[in-house]
Parts: structure tokens; sequence; C-alpha cells
């Protein structure tokens, strides 16, 4: 009788973790095919985004070390001491023109932008330029420019390398995530 107990038992869990397996994996089919892999749209400055009438063109991108980004932008106050002045950081610029072609106004936030390198794996959110506001009200026919920027260190990278060939890199602001990816696609702009 005894043996017969732990056989039951062992059949029974044996039968549970069978069934907890067959949940699982139709769980995970269930959700892959109710969300399926997003699509990608990339969008460049020959081919601009049209977002429900608000079209954005990435205009330029540049990377400035401390020194060259103090010079042109004034004082990285957004950005902390330790950062600022080493050798190994460096700023990346994004211009971006934001144009209305509707017939009605547009409010739009600038950080809702999330800043991607493709080959170096870098990766960053993004801050507007010192005094200006996130959130922009864009009248019909009217076009704003806006400049956004980040700070790479060497730490960031998954290749470490990759500090000194950032010029080589090709860099997205990425957008909007699901149910597809919309991202403006930057080559670093050269003197």
């Amino acid at each position: 009788m005894c043996i017969n107990k732990k056989k039951l038992i062992t059949i029974s869990v044996v039968g549970i973790i069978i069934i907890l397996i067959s949940l699982a994996a139709y769980l995970i089919y269930d959700i892959n095919h109710r969300f399926p892999e997003p699509v990608m749209y990339t969008y460049t400055f020959d081919n601009s985004a049209n977002e429900d009438g608000l079209v954005i063109t990435p205009l330029e991108c540049r990377i400035y070390t401390y020194d060259n980004y103090k010079n042109e932008y004034g004082e990285a106050s957004a950005f902390t001491e330790k950062e600022s002045n080493s050798d190994r950081t460096r700023y990346i610029v994004f211009k971006l023109k934001f144009e209305n072609v509707s017939q009605r106004s547009i409010s739009y936030e600038t950080d809702t932008f999330w800043m991607n390198g493709e080959k170096s794996g870098v990766y960053n959110g993004v801050l507007l330029e010192e005094g200006k506001k996130n959130k922009s009200t864009i009248q019909p026919g009217e076009t704003q420019q806006f400049t956004l920027s980040t700070v790479v260190t060497a730490p960031s990278l998954i290749k470490i390398k990759w500090i000194d060939r950032l010029d080589e890199e090709t860099f997205y602001l990425v957008y909007r995530w699901y149910p597809s990816i919309k991202r403006l696609e930057f080559d670093v702009s050269h003197d």
C-alpha cells in the first residue's frame, strides 16, 4: 500500500508539472501572437517622419569634447562636474526641425526621445537646450528647430574603444517603441 501511495504522489507531481509547463507554453504563445514584434521605421533628412501633421526632420548630429561644447553652448550645467571635464567624455548634440503641416495646433514634448548608437551600443536620454521648455505648441504652418544633447562617458559604452570612434557611429533618436519602433537617423556631421 505504501508503494502505491508513493507512485500516486509521483504521478500527481509529474502531472502537475506537465500541466504547468503546458500552461506556460500557451501563455508565451498567446502573448507573442497578441503582441507581435514591432515594425521598425527609420526616418532620415531626405525621408522625414510625419506624425499626424507634425513633420519631424533630423538635421544634424555633432560630437564635442567638454571644452568645445562649452565654447559653442556655454556651461553644461545639466551634467555633473565629474562627467563634464573628463577627456573620456563626449557631448552629442542633435538638431531637429519640427514643421506643422496640419490645420490645427500641435503640442509636442521633446523629452520623448532616447538616443541609441547602432555600432557602439551606447544609449542615453537627451535634454533640450537650456532655457527652453520640453513641451511646445506648434501652430499651423509654423516650423521650429530644437537642439537636444546628451553626454557619453567611456564607462557607459559597451565597448570602451568607441569613445574615440564615435564620429564613425550612426545615432538614432527613438521616439516610439510599440507597436512600431520609430526613430530618426543621424550620421555625425564633420566640418
